[in-house]
Formats: structure tokens, C-alpha cells, sequence
């Protein structure tokens, strides 16, 4: 499962990217700051919130 989570506040990113880390260790995570950085990477992403 690849994850990608879109969200311009980076505290939050960093907290969920480890809270996903340990609950999900077989996932892959990506993040991005902002919409148009979202849409550049959704190539192969099964899931974004």
C-alpha cells in the first residue's frame, strides 16, 4: 500500500509519517506541501488523504 499525504504543516506530516511507520510497517508513506506537489507524485499511490 502507498500512501501519500498532502498537508502544508510539517509538524503534522513528521507526526503521521510516524505514527504510520509503526502501525503499518509494510506501507510505503509520501508526503506533500501542497496540492499541485500532490498531483505531481500520484503515479502509483493507492491511497491520499
Amino acid at each position: 500500500m502507498r500512501l501519500l499525504l498532502i498537508d502544508d504543516h510539517p509538524l503534522f506530516v513528521d507526526g503521521f509519517a510516524t505514527m504510520i511507520a509503526a502501525a503499518r510497517p509494510g506501507w510505503q508513506f509520501a508526503a506533500a506541501y501542497s496540492s499541485a506537489a500532490g498531483c505531481a507524485v500520484l503515479a502509483g499511490v493507492d491511497l491520499v488523504l
